[in-house]
């Protein structure tokens, strides 16, 4: 249970897996759960999910709004990374609002960097989705309706996130390309989630 300033402290120059040059991208690698790492040679490693240290997410967004750094209707992806760009000085305290941290580990059986969810399986781009265990099981199939042009689309829960609270809260996976974050970093949509649970007549 020790906080993410605590953990960067103590772990500065011990048990590294890998050392990135980009501390607002490893945040949100974070909050992802697993990705794609490249070397300066180009090469490529994915890196799973190894665990957490048992605190709470915190929303460093909803900090912003709340301190009036942006407004919420300006609040993306890609607005946040701008700000803490600008800010360099208020970095390290705001990316340590949100406490937990999470451990990453490479997937030696990967045959190619590509994501993994928590079902342990690939993440196959606008079909895979990450939803909240506490509501749904890993593995069920849903309906994803989009509640403002009424699009309906089959998708699959194979993964988790931090940020994933609610049963109507999903984050589908796009891709690991920078159209793909691109087109991530923007998405903000009301849906409605639709379980499609078998109903097992007589079943005791």
């Amino acid at each position: 249970n020790i906080p993410r300033k605590e953990i960067q402290r103590k772990y500065k120059s011990n048990d590294v897996l890998m050392w990135t040059d980009d501390l607002i991208n490893l945040f949100f690698l974070q909050i992802q759960g697993s990705g794609v790492g490249v070397f300066p040679n180009s090469k490529q490693v994915m890196l799973a999910y190894g665990g957490n240290n048992n605190l709470e997410y915190s929303s460093i967004g909803k900090l912003m709004i709340k301190k009036k750094w942006l407004k919420k209707k300006e609040v993306s992806l890609f607005t946040i990374k701008d700000w803490l760009r600008k800010n360099p000085k208020k970095l390290n305290n705001v990316l340590n609002y949100n406490k937990r941290f999470i451990f990453f580990k490479v997937n030696k059986k990967a045959v190619e960097a590509t994501a993994r969810g928590a079902l342990g399986t690939n993440l196959e781009p606008n079909v895979s989705i990450a939803v909240d265990t506490n509501f749904y099981p890993l593995g069920i199939p849903f309906l994803l309706s989009i509640k403002k042009d009424q699009t309906v689309f089959p998708v699959l829960g194979e993964d988790t996130g931090n940020a994933i609270k609610g049963p109507n809260r999903g984050d589908l996976f796009l891709g690991s390309n920078k159209k793909a974050e691109k087109i991530a970093g923007e998405l903000k949509k009301k849906i409605y989630l639709f379980a499609l649970i078998p109903y097992i007549k007589n079943y005791e």
